[in-house]
C-alpha cells in the first residue's frame, strides 16, 4: 500500500513539473541551472572549506550510524552468518502485491520463478564476504531480473524492483549470487 502511495506521489510530482524544454539530459527543466556561471555567481562562500578531514570523518560516521543501509567498508566483517545473508536475500519486494510486466498482470508462477532465482537455498551457514568495484553503472535490483515490474499496467517509469544504482568506481561487498548470475 505504501509503495502505491509513493507511486501516486511521484506521478503527481511529474504532473506538476514545469512544462517546456528539458535540459541537461533530464536532470533539470531550468536552463540556467546547467550553466557553471550560475553556480559561481550564487556561491557566496567561494572556495571556503566547509569541513576539514576530521569534520568529514565525523559526518560520515553520523551517516553510517543513522542509516541501516550504509556501511563502513573498511570495518565490514569478513564473514556473515548464512541466516543474515538469507534475510537480506529474502527481504525483497512484497510479491503479494499485484504487479504488472509489459502491461499484463504477473502470474504467481512467474513470482515463484523470481523467488527461486534468488538461490536462497544455496546460502551456506557462514558466508565469506567478497569485495569488488563497479566498472560501469550498475542497477541495484531487489530480485534477480532485469525486467521491470510495475504497480500499474500502464506504468513504464517506476519499476518496483529498482532500488537504486551505483556509479563506476563504487566499492561493493558481494554476499551471494543468484541462479542466473
Amino acid at each position: 500500500m505504501i509503495k502505491k502511495i509513493l507511486f501516486l506521489c511521484m506521478m503527481l510530482m511529474i504532473l506538476l513539473m514545469p512544462k517546456g524544454p528539458v535540459e541537461a539530459a533530464g536532470i533539470t527543466a531550468y536552463e540556467k541551472f546547467i550553466s557553471p556561471a550560475y553556480w559561481t555567481e550564487h556561491n557566496a562562500d567561494g572556495d571556503k572549506v566547509v569541513l576539514n578531514a576530521a569534520g568529514v570523518e565525523a559526518f560520515n560516521k553520523k551517516i553510517i550510524a543513522a542509516s541501516p543501509t550504509v556501511y563502513d567498508m573498511a570495518a565490514y566483517p569478513k564473514t556473515l552468518s548464512g541466516k543474515t545473508v538469507a534475510t537480506y536475500v529474502n527481504t525483497h519486494t512484497d510479491l503479494s502485491d499485484e504487479l504488472y510486466r509489459e502491461g499484463k498482470l504477473v502470474s504467481d508462477n512467474y513470482k515463484n520463478i523470481l523467488r527461486s532465482q534468488t538461490n536462497a537455498a544455496a546460502i551456506p551457514a557462514e558466508v565469506t564476504v567478497r569485495y569488488g568495484v563497479t566498472v560501469r553503472r550498475a542497477n541495484l535490483r531487489n530480485l534477480p531480473t532485469g525486467e521491470g515490474l510495475f504497480f500499474y499496467a500502464g506504468d513504464r517509469n517506476f519499476d518496483a524492483l529498482q532500488e537504486t544504482a551505483l556509479d563506476p568506481g563504487e566499492a561493493v561487498a558481494i554476499l551471494h549470487t543468484s541462479t542466473n548470475g
